[in-house]
């Protein structure tokens, strides 16, 4: 992964791995016809994974009293609503491999954009936590 991307939190640089590599299948995925089914199975792996990794953040944060806590669980909560809905719209309308682009797309740059300006100084802050304990 990016090294821009990295928080020195291991687990957490390996959870962000593993939804970049999920979301960059997404995007494959778009590319091959009669794969709309496996599109839809990997969107419902994905929101549940990223559950859990915001929670896991979450975590980390409650347990060093992070004071920008409410506004980077704001984004999460931004972030996991609207992928609900195209969920949602997914699933009401159709998957088609615009819209499995523009979720993935969308998705990708979401995730990389937020951990480079927010799970960074995060990760920095849980490091400093960690070193005065």
């Amino acid at each position: 992964m990016d090294e821009k991307l990295l928080t020195g939190i291991t687990k957490v640089d390996e959870q962000h791995q593993s939804l970049v590599e999920m979301v960059e299948g997404l995007k494959v995925l778009a590319f091959k016809p009669g794969s709309e089914d496996k599109i839809m199975e990997s969107l419902e792996f994905l929101g549940s994974y990223v559950a859990s990794h915001f929670e896991y953040e979450e975590e980390l944060m409650r347990e060093m009293n992070y004071a920008g806590y409410e506004q980077h669980s704001r984004r999460h909560v931004e972030f996991a609503e609207k992928f609900l809905a195209s969920k949602i719209d997914a699933k009401t309308n159709g998957i088609t491999p615009k819209l499995t682009r523009v979720l993935a797309n969308y998705a990708l740059d979401w995730v990389k954009e937020h951990i480079a300006l927010e799970d960074k100084i995060m990760g920095a802050d849980y490091l400093a936590y960690l070193a005065g304990k």
